[in-house]
């Protein structure tokens, strides 16, 4: 499994006061060489957040087609993505030995259809098999 380490943690103060904007924050942007996350503000810049940071985090889109749905179902690791992309998935793990393999965090995982992901969505856990490491 990689290490990842920030490199350049840097501590800015901050002078709190009435006019503050927390609607509009700024963020460094990080770069990612070599399992290092590396910020630099010099050469990068900053992502400048436009809205609440709260609200960010509400909205939800699948993260392989990026459509923003409410449609939205968890693998058992607790990843969410669209029903299409999971049936992509449940296809092709069909050709390695039945087991589904998440995108993002790469954990396997048996899905036989798609009513077990319904059901982890519902909370029943039902006849679903743990994930494998």
């Amino acid at each position: 499994m990689a290490e990842i380490t920030i490199v350049e943690e840097q501590q800015v103060p901050l002078d709190f006061d009435d006019e503050f904007d927390f609607e509009n924050l700024e963020m460094p942007q990080l770069v990612r060489r070599n399992g290092i996350i590396h910020t630099n503000e010099e050469i990068m810049g900053y992502y400048i957040l436009d809205k609440p940071a709260e609200k960010i985090f509400e909205e939800e889109q699948c993260p392989i087609c990026l459509e923003s749905s409410e449609q939205l179902y968890p693998l058992k690791c607790g990843h969410t993505y669209c029903q299409y992309d999971i049936e992509k998935m449940m296809e092709i793990s069909k050709s390695s030995y039945g087991l589904l393999q998440c995108p993002i965090c790469r954990a396997y995982q048996t899905l036989d259809s798609f009513d077990q992901v319904t059901n982890l969505k519902l909370g029943k856990l039902g006849n679903c098999q743990e994930v494998c490491h």
